[in-house]
């Protein structure tokens, strides 16, 4: 009897011991398994995130980029010399195409009882090349220029100008109040004299270049084509006539 519940204990001990152990073992796993399972899903977890962020930054620059690149100024000007089968049916074309492009004419002068002209029209500038392609149909063109003139840089530069003048003129008027001194107030109005000159000058340049940038340019130098006159000697009916020419 006392043998029989000894082998029942030992065997309880020995199930008790193996349970411990597959335990032990199988923390020692999970504690093996763990970081690498958790560093593979972190690692996955914040490379998708610095993927978002990259794809969010590029399309951001991407956006910066194409919003600066529209708000570039650029100032587009042509000139055209075209020979014309006649000027004043030239001219009445050029201002079919204005109009259709909303575009003005800024000078006109014709010469030579409409042998010759020099036009200069405006367009806007979505329409320019639109305008081109148009005028290029008109004739045999002579001569051809094309350009285009980058002015984002100065005419920021010019605004930034004018806002700095701007404050110290304000500041000068504010001087100008609290100083009571009859010299001193003759000083700072000569300044803001001065100032008041330089805002102008660089306002008239700033508008200039918004409108140059608004409007493209367009010369025209019409010229009447040269008809070859070709000249035949008739004999005349008359035998003395013809005696006289001998």
């Amino acid at each position: 009897m006392d043998y029989r519940v000894k082998k029942i204990n030992i065997r309880y001990v020995y199930s008790i011991m193996f349970i411990v152990a597959s335990l032990f073992f199988l923390m020692q796993f999970l504690s093996c398994a763990g970081p690498q399972i958790g560093g593979s899903s972190k690692r996955a977890y914040y490379g998708d995130r610095h993927k978002s962020y990259k794809k969010y930054k590029s399309s951001k620059s991407e956006g910066k980029k194409s919003k600066s690149i529209k708000d570039r100024m650029i100032i587009y000007r042509a000139f055209f010399a075209i020979n014309v089968e006649s000027v004043s049916g030239t001219l009445k074309h050029v201002y079919r195409v204005v109009k259709t492009y909303n575009g003005f004419i800024e000078s006109a002068v014709t010469s030579d009882s409409y042998r010759a002209a020099r036009i200069i029209i405006r367009v806007p500038v979505k329409k320019f090349y639109s305008a081109v392609k148009k005028i290029e149909t008109m004739g045999s063109i002579t001569k051809k220029e094309i350009s285009a003139s980058d002015v984002t840089r100065e005419f920021n530069d010019v605004s930034l100008r004018i806002k700095t003048a701007d404050k110290i003129r304000t500041r000068l008027y504010a001087l100008l109040k609290r100083t009571n001194k009859v010299k001193d107030r003759i000083a700072i109005l000569k300044e803001i004299t001065r100032l008041t000159q330089i805002i102008e000058s660089l306002k008239t340049r700033r508008n200039y270049l918004k409108n140059k940038a608004a409007f493209s340019t367009i010369i025209l130098k019409l010229k009447a084509k040269v008809r070859q006159v070709v000249t035949r000697f008739i004999p005349s009916p008359f035998p003395w006539i013809a005696g006289l020419r001998a």
